[in-house]
């Protein structure tokens, strides 16, 4: 993610069979990049998956329920909970907090 978005949920009428087709590309790449341990920056992930800033976007949102906060990482974050280093360094651990 580019930077930090909060994203409203897709209208169930605008779940086009391409969107949902985009978000199924979308997770495969996210899950070989996390599995392969690579890093790679935003505009290049859009170039191979042929979308736009706006079409991620929209796909994103086909794949949430309700408004939802996306923090801004790279992609090996994508198996990541969000955190605070902050809290981290404090506590010297790990936290799921929800």
């Amino acid at each position: 993610m580019p930077r930090t978005v909060i994203l409203d949920p897709l209208d169930e009428g605008d779940k086009t069979p391409d969107v949902k087709e985009n978000l199924r590309s979308i997770n495969k790449l996210m899950y070989r990049f996390y599995k392969k341990k690579r890093s790679n920056v935003f505009d290049d992930i859009l170039g191979i998956l042929k979308l736009s800033e706006e079409e991620y976007f929209t796909t994103i949102r086909c794949g949430i329920q309700r408004k939802t906060v996306f923090l801004k990482r790279d992609s090996l974050s994508v198996g990541t909970s969000g955190y605070k280093i902050i809290i981290l360094n404090l506590f010297q651990s790990n936290m799921d907090i929800q």
